[in-house]
């Protein structure tokens, strides 16, 4: 006896859509659910047999997705008792940085700041050469800075500002 196929849901629909497995597609979905509050820490989420009615996919792909969650620890499953949400995904924002003079030393999330120099400097070479709109400030702050998360640097950036104050430099991480 054949399995009954999956019903046409929107959710099926935009699955198809794309090239990405459907598992894969279906994790990312569940964990933004995750992420949201949509299925809150601790709350016993849909079966499997309910999810694959939801989206319209068969069994096995959201087991295959829920598996992805399970590696992950962001759910436990326990035989007869159902599939607990356990902790929240990390965010991996590893280069959200804002590049306005207001975001220039505020770190997100997990990450540090580290200001590396900050000394006056002339203006840019590229609005000598006629090519920016605007007129040029007579003097600009030229501010180096390394962005760490968890431990490790992943962005150097110098950011030019002709409103920045003078910053002490000591070398150290700032928190905000």
């Amino acid at each position: 006896m054949n399995a009954p196929r999956p019903l046409a849901t929107p959710t099926a629909e935009a699955l198809n859509k794309s090239a990405v497995s459907r598992y894969l597609q279906l994790a990312g979905m569940f964990r933004r659910r995750i992420e949201q509050g949509e299925w809150a820490l601790d709350q016993r989420i849909p079966t499997i047999t309910e999810l694959a009615a939801d989206c319209g996919v068969a069994a096995v792909t959201v087991r295959r997705a829920l598996d992805i969650l399970e590696e992950d620890g962001l759910i436990e499953r326990f035989r007869a008792k159902g599939t607990f949400v356990r902790r929240r995904p990390e965010r991996d924002t590893w280069c959200a940085v804002n590049t306005d003079f207001s975001g220039l030393l505020i770190a997100r999330y997990s990450s540090r700041i580290e200001v590396l120099e900050d000394v006056p400097s002339p203006p840019p070479a590229f609005l000598s050469e006629g090519d920016w709109p605007g007129v040029s400030a007579p003097r600009y702050r030229r501010i180096r800075r390394r962005h760490w998360r968890q431990g490790a640097a992943f962005l150097v950036a110098d950011s030019m500002s002709r409103r920045a104050p003078m910053l002490p430099c000591r070398k150290a991480l700032w928190r905000p």
